[in-house]
């Protein structure tokens, strides 16, 4: 899907947290962290970036509008779950 269609979803009924592509259709994922963060009914949603360069300028983009988490591909199934763990330790 695109971001587009995840604000709206975002909108309809509450989330325990997002996982959002990088490069998206329509939107960027860092738009659509910028989005939920500035909305005051999602901002605290936990965000999870998978990015496929990761590139320490994205992530560092990332990181600065709020992401909680970013991942790179290729990554390995632990890897994702560790990354995913951490949406949720305070």
């Amino acid at each position: 899907s695109d971001g587009y269609s995840a604000i709206v979803n975002l909108k309809s009924a509450i989330f325990d947290c997002v996982i959002a592509e990088w490069d998206m259709l329509e939107m960027s994922g860092l738009e659509l962290l910028k989005h939920i963060r500035e909305d005051s009914f999602l901002q605290n949603t936990p965000v999870l970036i998978v990015m496929e360069d990761g590139l320490i300028e994205d992530t560092v983009s990332a990181y600065k509008a709020g992401v909680n988490v970013c991942i790179s591909r290729p990554f390995k199934k632990d890897v994702f779950l560790e990354a995913f763990k951490k949406l949720f330790k305070k």
